[in-house]
């Protein structure tokens, strides 16, 4: 019992040194955590789709980037202060219709995940830690804060449970839920941020049994499985898996940083061998990665996710090598190196949107080219530059592809798209329209009747341009022009402002004058290439003046 209540004190004593380290991004935690608690359902609508929530976190970001690097407290509430000009900043310009939405896209990008990494880097340099320390540490921490979390969810549970079916007859759950979002946002957000931070506490011999005798075994059956995967498809003559790269990623984020760990218990010869072993073990699975990633791209040409995938491959051989450097001393520095990858891949004319289709474009000009036009084409080649070209079209920057093909063959291509749409599962990627606004703010001054629309929904395809609409005894019928509507709403989808849309549209005119349909609800699902719907849901009301 002394243990658990020395562990709770430690744990409450670091949480107190952390929040004076880090006032502003605890603070912006707290404010979130009270709105989700204690705010009504419409506040915390509104909160988030007025994008508030989004300024919060990308705050919380740049302040605890600014109290990471700046111990000065003047310093540290300019940091924060600057932090909140460039998180609505963002909101602004993003809630805009600008023409460089992509550019921005990208900075943003840039800028929520180089700041962490740096914040990661400063924080690591301060502890005055090797890697493989300061991942020890972080463990540990990480372990103890969720214990104490674990432990006070589930006596809050069983307490709240025991008072609200005793005490409030069973009513009032809201209490419960309540209660668990102020511990999140009260105790476990700032005990994650004291476990990245504090490297005080000891690590304990629990730790040592996990790291040794628990995620070393699961890393040498897992490395085994792997082994005897490319001994089977060697005698086999198999092809490789489909998810292979994915499962050599994810193996890479397992095993080395298990070796990394051990390293921290490597006191002798034979142990620190076996440690660098296990980090060798690995390499040849990033050839086979190399292979893997290459075969696709050959075969279906580079893709946002395949150039990413190149880029993991450049910074795992570079980790690994400085695993080996000077005993890992520079290890830190891959923090660096993977910021000035993702700099790279978002800022730089090579950035991660442009090269794929700088390479699915010049996959469709090489087939065009070999064939001489698009009929001289097999099926086959049909079909690859009919996945080539929805690659394209899910980029709203289309610029480049009808630059570089003329307009008769693109419109070639996009009939064939339509035509066979249904025998590829890229071609028939859908997309769900959702949104629901009350009556609310509307000026009804000038109408003198209004009826509640029968609320409609169809599954099959019907011409939506004369679209009648009804109340659910018809006693008022008007056609309206939905498929413009609809075609609005898709432009909004594309730019992920669908909500904007409905408020500016939702008024429609109708074939009559004196009367004009008000939607509060619309909901659709549509085929991404084809804009072909499958699915329409309308409500709202029909204002007669």
């Amino acid at each position: 019992m002394g243990k658990l209540k020395t562990l709770f004190s430690n744990m409450s004593n670091s949480i107190k040194e952390t929040y004076k380290k880090f006032p502003i991004t605890i603070i912006i935690a707290y404010i979130i955590t009270l709105i989700y608690a204690f705010g009504s359902h419409d506040f915390i609508r509104t909160f988030e789709k007025e994008d508030w929530l989004f300024v919060m976190i990308i705050w919380a970001i740049g302040a605890f980037f600014s109290e990471t690097f700046f111990s000065k407290r003047k310093m540290k509430i300019l940091g924060g202060i600057i932090s909140l000009g460039i998180a609505t900043g963002f909101r602004i310009l993003l809630q805009s219709e600008l023409q460089f939405e992509e550019v921005l896209q990208r900075i943003l990008m840039t800028y929520t995940i180089v700041l962490p990494l740096l914040t990661l880097y400063e924080i690591i340099k301060k502890s005055k830690l090797k890697v493989h320390e300061y991942g020890l540490n972080v463990l540990s921490n990480f372990g103890k804060c969720t214990a104490i979390y674990i432990l006070a969810n589930l006596g809050i549970v069983l307490v709240l449970l025991i008072f609200i079916e005793l005490i409030l007859d069973g009513n009032d759950f809201d209490i419960l839920g309540k209660t668990l979002i102020l511990l999140l946002g009260g105790y476990y957000i700032p005990a994650l941020i004291n476990a990245i931070t504090d490297m005080t506490q000891e690590t304990g011999k629990f730790i040592k049994v996990l790291v040794m005798y628990v995620f070393t075994p699961i890393v040498i059956v897992l490395l085994g499985i792997l082994y005897l995967y490319v001994i089977k498809i060697t005698i086999n003559g198999e092809l490789l898996h489909n998810e292979i790269f994915f499962i050599l990623s994810l193996t890479f984020s397992v095993t080395i940083p298990v070796a990394l760990l051990q390293k921290n218990y490597a006191n002798s010869d034979k142990l620190n061998k076996f440690t660098n072993m296990l980090v060798c073990l690995f390499i040849p699975f990033i050839i086979l990665q190399i292979i893997a990633i290459g075969i696709r791209v050959n075969d279906y040409g580079l893709t946002e996710t395949r150039y990413f995938a190149y880029l993991l491959i450049i910074f795992e051989i570079v980790f690994i090598t400085l695993i080996f450097v000077n005993k890992s001393k520079y290890l830190d520095k891959s923090i660096i190196f993977a910021t000035l990858l993702i700099i790279f891949a978002t800022l730089s004319p090579l950035n991660f949107q442009k090269v794929p289709i700088i390479s699915q474009t010049a996959r469709i000009n090489k087939m065009l080219s070999n064939a001489g036009s698009f009929e001289n084409l097999t099926n086959d080649e049909k079909n690859e530059c009919k996945r080539a070209y929805i690659f394209l079209t899910r980029n709203s920057n289309q610029e480049y592809m009808k630059k570089k093909i003329d307009e008769e063959t693109l419109e070639k291509i996009e009939n064939y798209v339509s035509e066979y749409n249904n025998e590829d599962e890229i071609a028939t990627e859908y997309s769900y329209i959702y949104v629901n606004n009350v009556l609310d703010g509307l000026d009804i001054s000038e109408y003198s009747k209004i009826y509640e629309i029968y609320k409609y929904y169809s599954s099959e395809e019907i011409n939506y341009s004369n679209y009648v609409v009804s109340n659910e005894n018809n006693q008022v019928n008007v056609t309206i022009d939905l498929q413009e509507f609809m075609n609005k709403m898709i432009d909004a989808d594309k730019k992920d402002n669908t909500d904007a849309a409905f408020e500016k549209y939702r008024l429609l005119e109708t074939d009559n004058e004196n009367i004009k349909v008000y939607l509060t609800n619309f909901s659709m699902s549509y085929e991404i290439y084809t804009k072909k719907t499958s699915y329409i849901e309308v409500s709202g009301y029909i204002l007669v003046k």
